[in-house]
């Protein structure tokens, strides 16, 4: 369970944010019952900008810590990641004759940037892949290059652990940039309309605006301030409904209200939902924690990985849709249990064992 690094205390309203993100984005797959269900990628980047900002905080930046992360995140993301592409890439036509099609060939061509977390660029560049089993991998390829590169911003910017404005400024920056880039991009480089949703630069937003969030958070007495943070999220909610109910918005993902500017407001909006469900008491921080949700949140990874493939496999079957949807659903979740218990604790065990191993004991 996540705790908090200020107090050591859990924060299970973290993993029922987990739990959402995810239901959102299943509801979006499983034949679009949420038309807006993308928005829980949007969420998923927030939460990491958020989560990696207090792992990378809670202790001093130098090369043997900076190490001890990027193995973490390795151990943590490629086992079960790296056990889906083996079963499409490796095994697939071997199990399935009807995958040895033009767009399946296609695929296993590029299958490189699967491997090396590059398909944010591929999609960048060429668009939406033809067959469209591994079509979410994207986010995973934007979530490793902000492993890799969110780091080296903080190492740059902690000199001094008191000057919280220049970090925000930073982020803020950063925040900027992206929202530039996502207007601007294709005037400057060939680029595919997609990448305004997927290219790394793209999202830099979402992380960095959950990064502020954290940095708010660990600096800052909150509790005073929950009107503001409630405000936020309800003014958030607020332009989207505008924005739909005005017809300048359609509840997809690509259309200009989105790239040219909806999607920082589902950073801010995000961050400050962040912030209410850890400063907050009441309604919102006991839905969050509800056993349920915080084990949908705990199997959140697998279930990312898996339930796309699980849904365009079943989605076959001549059965009524509701039928679909619960067996695509059920089976996402036994596999994503499945792969919890026999593949990712055990690679788990190895992140724990490196920390211990590797650093020292705080003196």
């Amino acid at each position: 369970m996540i705790r908090d690094t200020k107090s050591n205390q859990p924060l299970p309203e973290l993993d029922g944010l987990r739990g959402i993100a995810i239901l959102l984005v299943m509801g979006y797959h499983f034949g679009g019952i949420l038309p807006w269900g993308w928005i829980g990628v949007d969420l998923f980047f927030v939460l990491s900008g958020f989560l990696i900002t207090r792992v990378l905080i809670a202790r001093p930046l130098n090369v043997k810590n900076l190490l001890i992360f990027y193995w973490n995140r390795l151990v943590r993301i490629l086992p079960a990641c790296y056990l889906v592409l083996f079963f499409f890439f490796v095994m697939g036509g071997w199990l399935f004759n009807n995958m040895q099609t033009d767009s399946y060939v296609a695929l296993q061509n590029e299958q490189i940037h699967y491997w090396l977390f590059n398909v944010d660029v591929v999609d960048a560049i060429k668009g939406w892949p033809g067959m469209i089993y591994l079509i979410h991998f994207w986010s995973l390829s934007v979530e490793m290059k902000f492993y890799f590169f969110w780091p080296l911003v903080w190492w740059t910017y902690r000199s001094d652990s008191s000057n919280v404005f220049l970090y925000a400024t930073v982020l803020l920056l950063v925040a900027s940039f992206s929202v530039w880039f996502r207007i601007n991009g294709a005037a400057y480089w060939h680029l595919n309309e997609v990448y305004r949703y997927t290219f790394f630069l793209s999202r830099l937003d979402s992380f960095a605006l959950g990064s502020l969030g954290y940095l708010i958070y660990s600096r800052i007495n909150l509790s005073s301030f929950l009107p503001l943070i409630k405000g936020l999220v309800l003014t958030g909610i607020l332009i989207f409904l505008v924005a739909w109910m005005a017809d300048y918005w359609e509840g997809g993902l690509l259309e200009s209200f989105v790239w040219s500017g909806g999607s920082t407001v589902l950073a801010i909006a995000g961050s400050s939902l962040l912030l209410w469900s850890v400063v907050g008491e009441g309604n919102l921080k006991r839905a969050l924690s509800t056993t349920v949700l915080i084990k949908i949140g705990k199997y959140s990874y697998g279930l990312y990985l898996y339930h796309n493939p699980v849904w365009l496999m079943i989605n076959k079957l001549e059965v009524p849709f509701w039928i679909q949807v619960v067996v695509s659903l059920g089976v996402s979740m036994l596999l994503s249990f499945c792969s919890f218990i026999f593949v990712e604790r055990f690679f788990l065990k190895l992140k724990k064992s490196a920390l211990t191993t590797w650093r020292k004991p705080d003196s």
